[in-house]
C-alpha cells in the first residue's frame, strides 16, 4: 500500500487482481463466441468458469471502495 501525492491510498495488487478478473471475463466471452460461431473449442475450454471473474471483480471493487473512503 502506497499514498499517492494526493493522499489517496492505492491497493496496487488488488489493482491486477481485478485486471485478471477481467480478463478472465473476455476469455470466456471469446471461448463462447468461437463454440457457437466456428464451432470450434478454444482454450481447451480453459476459460469454461471465467464468468466466475465478474463476480470476483465485484467484490474486489466493492473492498477497494470501502477501504479507500
Amino acid at each position: 500500500m502506497t499514498k499517492t501525492s494526493t493522499g489517496h491510498k492505492r491497493l496496487n495488487l488488488l489493482q491486477v487482481y481485478r485486471g485478471i478478473a477481467a480478463l478472465l471475463v473476455v476469455m470466456f466471452h471469446l471461448n463462447e463466441m468461437s463454440m457457437e460461431r466456428l464451432n470450434q473449442v478454444t482454450f481447451f475450454n480453459l476459460f469454461q468458469a471465467g464468468w466466475s471473474g465478474v463476480d470476483y471483480f465485484f467484490v474486489l471493487s466493492g473492498f477497494i471502495m470501502v477501504y479507500v473512503h
